[in-house]
């Protein structure tokens, strides 16, 4: 195989260094279209860590914003008046209660919902709007924190278009849950501190086609429609960052990192990562927009050289490849070599090297198969080593393996090549006989019963031990439907067979009855 790769490649280099030079050739009357390539593509590896960057500093800011939320409800659970106000029903007391909580919560983590859920899932107190009660709460993150009884939190869109971050814990009294609290921000007021620590503007879209259609037309709160997304939010300068420029028609939620030219011929580079709701589905994408002007004209002035010593990489690179090819071809060969191998050995007795039981199976379907082909009657010997228990007792379990192997070994001999010997399990050795009648398998049977009769095993120690086997036949007419069960009827025949005295051929043939 290495001399054939050796042979084609020398004849094929030449071909080879020809069509490379024909590409080169066609690179540069292609020079423009190249360097614009290139230029997306170094912009796009030089800036790839600005996704990761964007959604570590997501994650980090709602986490911040979500453990604020959490030790706020935790201290409001152990507030033992509100319990006592809500347990009782009191919601006017619980309001005056509650308001001054909203109050601070509002101004330190500018909370927009703080509501009070009954065990049945209703809104009791919606502290920022008194006036609405009773309404039933769908809220994904309440439904997962009464799932888990633990707190949960996630994004949510509103009705409103605004995108929530909801926090629900439930209001234990022991192991009893009271109720549940709520609260919810809109996360809008992010978007400026992310700015600073992110060095570009920031905008929230959501897909269209993950919101339902009446959403779509009636949201309030919703800036701008690009495509197939919704803008929700937004710092100052995303919009004049993106004026002319289009914006990225990509199915969202996407992980990309564009380059788009605004209406004075800036270069804006603009990356999005993926916003998952309370159900971890993405609805919604974060996107990030940095001017890169000075960057992209550096590279520009900078690409004529890559594009040349990229060249010369191609050809260098393409050579090798070819070398390397006749590598991976001879590894390729021996990896299929061992797997041919590892699957003979799978389906291997160990102790016998005759074929196991899975892969008699596999041959009594593969025959079962050629029926419909081919049809032809069918026949399986079924044996069973007498008194193999006497055996082991008497000498051990090592001389019994030694029987074993013994009776593999002229079961190899005295069947014919066409015949798929296997050990079955334990003591029982199967034989499948394709083409073969039930007279033909009893002449077989037979041969193999006195082969094994008149065969001594040597035990070790100068000692020769002789066993003797008891056989089941039994056969089914082309295109039977009994196929399937023919091992059941042979191994019916062998319990005939050792009920009628061992060390003999019984049969079973369907439709004609049994005999011996």
């Amino acid at each position: 195989m290495g001399d054939t790769w050796k042979i084609s490649f020398h004849r094929t280099r030449k071909h080879i260094i020809e069509l490379f030079i024909g590409v080169l050739v066609v690179l540069l009357g292609t020079v423009y279209g190249g360097l614009f390539w290139l230029l997306e593509r170094h912009v796009d590896e030089d800036n790839y860590q600005l996704i990761h960057r964007l959604g570590n500093m997501w994650t980090i800011a709602l986490d911040n914003e979500s453990l604020a939320m959490k030790t706020g409800l935790h201290v409001i659970t152990q507030s033992e008046s509100l319990q006592t106000l809500f347990m009782s029903g009191d919601r006017e007391g619980l309001l005056r209660q509650a308001i001054p909580i909203y109050n601070g919560l509002v101004k330190n983590c500018d909370i927009g919902q703080f509501n009070f859920i009954d065990r049945n899932l209703a809104v009791f107190l919606r502290v920022d709007d008194p006036s609405r009660h009773g309404d039933p709460i769908t809220h994904p993150t309440l439904h997962k924190a009464v799932d888990t009884k633990d707190v949960a939190w996630g994004l949510e869109l509103d009705t409103s278009g605004d995108l929530v971050l909801r926090v629900v814990m439930p209001w234990l009294r022991g192991q009893e849950i009271l109720g549940y609290l709520e609260l919810g921000e809109n996360i809008e007021h992010l978007l400026p501190d992310m700015r600073t620590l992110v060095g570009g503007d920031l905008g929230l879209l959501v897909c269209k086609d993950r919101v339902p259609s009446t959403y779509v037309t009636h949201y309030p709160n919703v800036l701008a429609y690009h495509g197939k997304s919704l803008l929700i939010a937004a710092t100052d300068h995303y919009h004049d960052e993106l004026e002319n420029g289009g914006m990225s028609h990509e199915p969202c939620p996407s992980r990309h990192v564009k380059i788009l030219k605004n209406r004075d011929g800036a270069s804006i580079m603009m990356a999005g990562v993926p916003v998952a709701d309370a159900n971890g589905l993405g609805f919604s994408e974060l996107r990030q927009t940095i001017d890169v002007s000075d960057m992209v004209n550096r590279n520009n002035r900078m690409l004529f050289l890559v594009f040349l010593v990229g060249v010369i990489l191609a050809v260098t690179g393409s050579l090798v490849f070819v070398f390397l090819l006749g590598k991976v071809e001879g590894w390729m060969v021996k990896a299929e070599r061992d797997k041919l191998r590892m699957r003979d050995e799978s389906l291997r007795d160990g102790l016998t090297n005759l074929y196991n039981r899975r892969a008699f199976t596999e041959a009594l379907g593969r025959e079962a198969e050629a029926q419909a082909f081919d049809p032809r009657e069918v026949s399986i010997l079924m044996t069973d080593v007498d008194h193999f228990k006497k055996v082991n007792d008497t000498y051990g379990h090592p001389v019994g393996d030694a029987v074993l192997r013994a009776i593999a070994a002229n079961l190899g001999t005295a069947t014919r090549p066409s015949d798929f010997v296997a050990r079955y399990g334990g003591e029982e050795f199967v034989v499948l006989m394709p083409k073969t009648g039930i007279a033909s398998a009893v002449v077989v049977a037979e041969r193999i019963r006195q082969t094994i009769a008149a065969t001594p095993i040597d035990i070790g120690a100068g000692r020769v031990l002789t066993v003797t086997i008891s056989i089941g036949a039994a056969t089914v007419p082309p295109r039977s439907p009994e196929l399937s069960t023919l091992v059941d009827l042979a191994d019916k025949a062998l319990y005939a067979a050792k009920q009628k005295g061992r060390n003999r051929v019984e049969v079973f043939a369907p439709g004609e009855g049994e005999g011996g």
